[in-house]
């Protein structure tokens, strides 16, 4: 059996500190449960090192990592563990970024004097000692419970919990501001006097992986190691230069957070002993895993991120990388390779609602939330024919379990359930487009009721439950202005407009385009057939003249935006720009119809530039996903969907007025006329870029429709554009080309995503629109 090694360290901090790098409670409860966590899975105690309180100096910390390094071979399997303090220095403030650990000899005096730094160790320190275990062919496991710990920024929202502390060292402006006048008294350069130039100084900057334009993936979905390159150990643009492990290298890295979240202690309700939030949820994990199941890495990130998620402790984001996920934990040996399919164990149908396909496996055995076509026991790993086909059906995240799932499926009108036990489902899609509806309606008539159902199952989007459930779209009943109508609430919110009973499918429609623009911008994963030579920059212009019948001044525009500073330019990753929008007004149209007027120079406008810095062309299309629900194409418009072709070196730049409408916030945003208006929304731009030509046009659709028979109708304009088929939605989204076959090779492609809000004009109207050639219909 290999040899096991384990340093785990766990400072204390003097009670004279300031209050943000003082003492925790509970680290010395987390390496007791990591020290008896090793011991259970194959660690000697002898074999296991503990740094604790005052003895985690930062001197014994760096001798300690030595010793380690020094009498690892090959073959051992080695942990670094830490909880305690994360420090983080921001770039902007302090001149320069670093972060790394802090020791337990941190006194008061170093934090008056501004020598906090001298106590931290970073990933400069951590580099020899990596790469020699590496070099001798040890499994390194690396475990950071502490602030900053991560390496990819991830955007959970904060939620309460019972949190007891915070593991973080973060510095008010004041003390960065100080800090800088020491380090230049000091002679040490920073941003202002660091020499060379902008290009210079990049050149020795890290490399960003793949994921600084993504999305987190959902903390079940991966069920295999990315095949990109293994992310840098420390955040990038650092004083410090960190180690960078490669694909290959035995090495597994766990973070209690990402780089710029906080990472929390918590009081345990059934001990009453404190812990940190990230490390008694690994503990756990490991721990509640079955007996019989060999648990690799994978399913380790898996199981935590769910265990956070149980626990309301979403505050945080653990980070897992490395490129042996799939290695069996605290092992050489490789975890076996997912099924190609799942057998079908159960099926319950029962008429008017929902098929339920129980799967005799879970996200231990490799599901994810996905997509999966049914085919019957004649399937085979080499023989997948369509006649073999029964059905599609969809696995959404709460019902993927340990080792059973659930997959659900409407018949009750349109189609006869084929499935049958011992059929196989096979993974096509990832992330699911399925969502459970449960309708509550009282006196409501049947034609009614029986109307939602088709609509619902005509949609392919939708499940009925026969209860409610905290993710189910709950589908009521009130009366509005005399009318019964539908209303719809998910997670306790209104999200769609009211509508009549009577106009079910308007009700579902709308639901429809709410879903689909939301699952729109959940970017894809990143893999290795990432762009990495697009970028999209955005330019704000401020009261932006009338330009759409003058293209000089247009071009002109243009020109002079994108020499000022782009929006995001130095922003932190979450942040969003604000744009004034144009008034508008009321006018009449043809047909006695009317339309929305934009009053010129009187909000802003947003430029996009978007450029090809590689050597082959790219096709692109920038589309705009809208606060009121509509999906349209910014660029190319001539096209009608399909992309454009940017050759190499080449930028192309559009600009755009921006307005809202006065109805818009109360299609997506608010659609509850009893709240408080809100001022203004947020739009979401998406710029897609491909190695082939793509039809995004399966993406597009109108925006949502406000009833025409309430007084909070708006401009009654026909909706003339027919949804897709949610397949050629999900194709357009993963930009599946127009013809696969002239391609050499896989499809490149990459997503860049920024998000706007946009105020409504100060001097905006937002009276009732009146028809009066229209009167309002009785039920």
């Amino acid at each position: 059996m290999a040899e096991t090694l384990a340093l785990l360290i766990g400072p204390s901090y003097p009670e004279d500190l300031p209050t943000y790098c003082g003492p925790l409670q509970g680290v010395a409860n987390d390496l007791q449960l990591m020290k008896d966590m090793l011991c259970e899975n194959g660690f000697q105690s002898e074999n296991i090192k503990v740094l604790e309180g005052l003895l985690a100096s930062r001197e014994s910390i760096l001798a300690s990592l030595e010793e380690l390094s020094a009498k690892a071979q090959k073959g051992s399997v080695v942990v670094v563990y830490y909880s305690g303090h994360g420090c983080s220095f921001d770039a902007e403030k302090a001149g320069y970024f670093d972060e790394g650990l802090i020791s337990g000899d941190l006194t008061k005096e170093m934090v008056d004097e501004y020598h906090i730094l001298d106590t931290c160790i970073t990933g400069e320190h951590f580099k020899p000692h990596l790469s020699k275990l590496i070099n001798k062919g040890a499994l390194v496991n690396v475990i950071f419970d502490c602030c900053f710990s991560g390496r990819i920024y991830r955007g959970y929202p904060d939620t309460k919990h019972n949190n007891t502390g915070i593991k973080q060292l973060a510095f008010s402006d004041e003390y960065i501001s100080e800090y800088r006048k020491a380090l230049e008294a000091r002679g040490k350069p920073t941003k202002k006097t660091q020499p060379g130039s902008a290009a210079a100084r990049a050149k020795h900057q890290m490399r960003l992986p793949p994921f600084e334009e993504m999305q987190p993936a959902y903390p079940a979905r991966a069920r295999k190691a990315q095949h990109h390159g293994v992310s840098e150990f420390w955040t990038p643009v650092l004083k410090s230069e960190g180690w960078s492990p490669q694909q290959s290298d035995n090495f597994v890295f766990m973070g209690a957070c990402a780089t710029n979240e906080r990472a929390y202690e918590f009081k345990d309700p059934e001990t009453g002993e404190a812990h940190g939030v990230f490390t008694s949820a690994l503990v756990a994990a490991i721990k509640e895993s079955p007996p019989e199941q060999r648990l690799s890495y994978n399913m380790l990130k898996s199981l935590v991120r769910r265990k956070l998620a149980d626990n309301n402790q979403q505050c945080q984001t653990p980070q897992f990388e490395g490129g042996n996920m799939d290695l069996i934990l605290f092992s050489f040996d490789k975890a076996p390779p997912p099924p190609k399919s799942y057998k079908v164990k159960d099926i319950h149908v029962k008429e008017g609602f929902t098929s339920r396909i129980t799967l005799d496996a879970g996200f231990l055995q490799g599901v994810v939330e996905g997509v999966y076509d049914i085919y019957d026991t004649r399937l085979t790993i080499e023989n997948k024919m369509a006649d073999f086909h029964v059905a599609t059906v969809d696995v959404r995240h709460e019902n993927i379990h340990a080792t059973e799932s659930t997959a659900e499926m409407e018949f009750g009108y349109m189609y006869e359930c084929k499935i049958k036990a011992g059929h196989k489902a096979c993974l096509t899609q990832l992330g699911s487009m399925y969502y459970p509806v449960c309708i509550i309606a009282t006196d409501v008539e049947d034609q009614y009721i029986g109307d939602v159902k088709l609509a619902m199952e005509s949609q392919q989007m939708f499940s009925i439950r026969e209860q409610d459930t905290p993710e189910c779209v709950k589908l009521d009943v009130l009366t509005i202005e005399g009318q019964r109508c539908w209303r719809a609430i998910y997670y306790g919110k209104m999200i769609v407009p009211d509508q009549r009973t009577r106009d079910g499918h308007l009700m579902i429609k709308n639901l429809c385009k709410y879903f689909r623009v939301k699952f729109g911008i959940r970017l894809r994963e990143p893999d290795n057939n990432m762009l990495r030579n697009v970028s999209l920059k955005m330019f704000k212009v401020e009261n932006v003249p009338p330009y759409k019948s003058d293209m000089d001044r247009k071009t002109l525009l243009k020109a002079q935006a994108v020499k000022t500073k782009e929006i995001y330019e130095g922003k932190p990753e979450n942040y969003v720009p604000t744009f004034q929008a144009h008034r508008v007004e009321v006018a009449p149209h043809t047909f006695n119809r009317l339309k929305y007027q934009v009053d010129d120079s009187s909000g802003d406008g947003v430029v996009f530039q978007i450029t090809n810095n590689g050597h082959l062309p790219v096709h692109i299309c920038l589309v705009s996903y809208q606060s009121d629900g509509s999906i349209l194409v910014l660029y190319p418009t001539a096209n009608r969907g399909i992309s454009g072709v940017l050759n190499p070196g080449d930028s192309i730049s559009e600009i755009r007025r921006v307005f809202i409408q006065p109805e818009t916030v109360r299609l997506m945003g608010e659609p509850n006329v009893e709240l408080t208006r809100p001022d203004g929304c947020n739009d979401i731009i998406v710029l897609y870029a491909t190695n082939a030509e793509v039809d995004y046009q399966p993406l597009f659709q109108t925006p949502l429709e406000l009833s025409p028979y309430l007084s909070t109708r708006g401009i009654d304009t026909p909706d003339g554009l027919r949804l897709d088929t949610v397949a050629r939605f999900r194709e357009a989204l993963e930009s599946e080309p127009v013809n696969r076959d002239i391609l050499d090779g896989d499809v490149k492609w990459i997503t860049l995503k920024r998000e706007i809000r946009v105020l409504y004009h100060p001097q905006q109207t937002f009276e009732p629109i009146v028809y009066p050639k229209k009167e309002k219909e009785k039920d």
